[in-house]
């Protein structure tokens, strides 16, 4: 492929050069890069959409800032993405000039979070398909090295049947699990018969289709993955339902970012509870130290411990700060029934 470099600039956090490469296919088509210190950062078929990452790793450091480096799941062209940039301003207000990794597989993500990054921003639940379970178990597993939840956002889903041909062409299907799930009853009563593909993202979904661009094949992406790859748009909006949205939370195992995401009184708080003893009633006496003292519990979901078959653990959101000093004794009755660990204390990120 030819290259052709659009734009080098040197700054405070090194140097940042983006790039042009053209696809040597029947298309011709350009490709973006962004490469940061000699890193490959992210590549994009839209120019636009290359500049806007580039631009949060070219602002210059205003004084007693510091870079953040924020991993996220995927390739950089679906939600999780849209999730970051609207964080964008939030974090700057706190300080912290985030600068964009991404990473597809899940398992690896939280590895490097534990290790080279400050924040790793995945998605935990959506109002339709429900809590991302696997997550949820990376997210217990890493607290034990002090991996914690600083913030969270919702952000509104919204699903594009995309690809060359038209329904009636279709037989073959791309799609992340978590998308299929949310578009399970359109494509249950438009395409009953395809062959369903699960794929690591959303854009991985997208990436599956384009090289042969076969009539027949299509995937399931978010709008601005279909326009980056430009992809025809077959079905907008195929989503089980209107008000589906993702809850993505942001986690950190850094003190100095703990810190700067704490508040006096947070609006929520996560905590594991794993009882030491199973015996009728246990749960019960659990949730009613949370009801003496009227804290409002939003999520209760049992998990494997991973110990043995049956044996469960109890992740737990409700409204309030657990570590503020009158919820003291309920911390001392919990522990008196079951050992807990908190997974975090924070805010929503609001965005508007």
């Amino acid at each position: 492929m030819e290259k052709i470099i659009l734009s080098r600039v040197t700054t405070p956090r090194g140097e940042l050069q983006l790039q042009q490469r053209t696809v040597t296919d029947s298309t011709s088509q350009p490709v973006y890069e962004i490469i940061f210190n000699g890193v490959f950062l992210m590549a994009s078929y839209n120019e636009l959409s290359a500049k806007a990452v580039a631009t949060l790793a070219i602002e210059p450091l205003a004084p007693e800032r510091r870079d953040m480096r924020v991993l996220i799941g995927g390739l950089g062209i679906g939600y999780t993405l849209q999730a970051a940039l609207k964080c964008d301003k939030y974090l700057r207000n706190l300080g912290l000039d985030p600068v964009l990794h991404f990473e597809p597989s899940i398992p690896v993500l939280f590895r490097k979070g534990t290790e080279k990054y400050d924040i790793i921003l995945v998605p935990v639940e959506n109002s339709e398909a429900g809590p991302i379970g696997f997550v949820m178990d990376w997210l217990i597993e890493t607290n034990k090295q002090n991996m914690l939840i600083v913030g969270e956002i919702d952000m509104r889903i919204n699903h594009y049947l995309s690809g060359w041909g038209t329904i009636e062409e279709i037989t073959d299907l791309y799609a992340h699990p978590q998308s299929y799930n949310q578009c399970e009853q359109f494509i249950n009563l438009n395409l009953p018969k395809v062959r369903i593909h699960q794929t690591l993202s959303n854009g991985d979904s997208a990436r599956k289709i384009i090289k042969n661009k076969i009539p027949a094949h299509a995937a399931i992406v978010p709008k601005i993955c279909a326009e980056i790859y430009k992809l025809p748009i077959i079905q907008p909006k195929i989503q089980n339902s209107e008000n589906n949205s993702t809850r993505f939370v942001l986690c950190s195992r850094q003190k100095e970012i703990q810190e700067k995401f704490r508040t006096k009184i947070a609006a929520k708080s996560s905590i594991i509870m794993d009882p030491r003893d199973d015996h009728p009633g246990l749960l019960n006496e659990i949730l009613d130290i949370f009801a003496q003292r009227m804290i409002n519990l939003t999520k209760i979901q049992s998990r494997p411990s991973k110990r043995a078959l049956g044996d469960y653990i109890f992740y737990i959101d409700l409204q309030g700060d657990l570590l503020h000093v009158r919820n003291e004794e309920c911390l001392i009755q919990l522990k008196r029934k079951s050992d807990y660990r908190i997974l975090g204390c924070y805010n929503q990120i609001r965005t508007h």
